[in-house]
């Protein structure tokens, strides 16, 4: 498993199946594009006040944040970071001003391929964007994520947020798992940042994990998604192993932030109460962010009345799972 320790994220890429794997030459040009508007952009950043709430969407991988984003973003008046506009990662309001001038409305189906929205107007989680900002090239910086906290520009970070949230002039809301490693320093970062936390069953999270590296992947001894803290010596673990220790300790790691935080502008829900109650969710949302920050976020399309609750009815995987994420927690310090 070394080659996982010091291959780049682009380098995993080469390990996808086909019908998953990015175009390098593509890849590379939407770089020196990006490289090429970068320079500009910036010298045409204003210093704007923090003026609406900025939604911070976080979860375990494979536990409803694609879906909970979705609903958020397509159902109030809010920006988001749609299909056409993460292209530009290192430019983003000229993203922004092309995709309002090219597209007038959002388009979604609820409907996501292990993360992935189909629709150019969908949402995106906007990944190149936050590796960028979080200085987050190889799966062991993500591990190494606290450690290296130091060296983000944090300055720079907050003002290409709220020049975003000035293009858009209305709240924001990001699917940001890679958040969930600065979960305090962001709440400081940004006054009227919130972050809505979802969690599912663990046993459900891992298996569809397992199932997301087999699809991506030859080999489902490679990675899949957010690392946590614990990769170095999870790594060397079996794939079954690995996975049940990416979900523990991540949900480990995001309880410890938000304990630590004290439930501060913080939305915890579940994913069964998602897809019972979306509009509950929403109003949920909007109670808070009339609570913590006087301010009204609008909703402006009636969203569906209910979401399909899936499980995976595989006796033989949640048995396993079950049995090494018991493992986890006892072992616990």
């Amino acid at each position: 498993m070394d080659y996982e320790v010091t291959a780049s994220l682009q380098d995993l890429n080469l390990r996808r199946r086909r019908e998953h794997l990015k175009s390098p030459a593509d890849e590379n040009f939407l770089l020196d594009l990006n490289l090429y508007l970068r320079e500009r952009e910036i010298q045409l950043y204003g210093d704007y006040p923090e003026s609406y709430p900025i939604l911070f969407v976080l979860g375990v991988p494979r536990s409803g944040t694609t879906l909970l984003a979705q609903l958020i973003a397509h159902s109030f008046d809010i920006g988001y970071i749609n299909n056409f506009i993460a292209r530009f990662w290192l430019a983003p309001v000229t993203g922004i001003r092309l995709s309002k001038i090219l597209f007038t409305e959002k388009h979604t189906d609820y409907q996501s391929r292990y993360a992935t929205t189909g629709h150019i107007t969908d949402l995106h989680a906007f990944g190149y964007f936050w590796r960028h900002w979080f200085r987050a090239e190889t799966l062991t910086d993500f591990a190494r994520a606290q450690e290296r906290a130091a060296e983000i520009d944090w300055p720079g970070l907050r003002r290409t947020l709220l020049n975003i949230q000035h293009e858009f002039d209305r709240p924001l809301v990001f699917k940001n798992l890679f958040g969930g490693y600065y979960i305090e320093r962001l709440l400081r970062l940004l006054g009227k940042a919130v972050f809505v936390y979802i969690e599912r069953d663990p046993v459900d999270s891992a298996i569809s994990i397992l199932k997301a590296r087999r699809e991506y992947y030859d080999d489902p001894n490679l990675w899949w998604s957010t690392v946590p803290l614990e990769y170095e010596w999870l790594k060397d673990k079996p794939y079954m192993e690995q996975i049940a220790g990416q979900v523990y300790y991540l949900r480990r790691l995001y309880r410890q932030q938000i304990s630590a935080v004290g439930q501060e502008r913080v939305i915890s829900l579940t994913y069964r109460e998602l897809c019972a109650s979306p509009t509950g969710i929403l109003q949920r949302i909007q109670e808070r962010c009339r609570q913590w920050f006087d301010a009204e976020i609008e909703m402006t399309a009636t969203p569906p009345e209910s979401f399909p609750f899936r499980t995976y009815d595989d006796p033989t995987s949640r048995a396993a799972f079950r049995r090494l994420l018991d493992r986890f927690e006892r072992d616990d310090p």
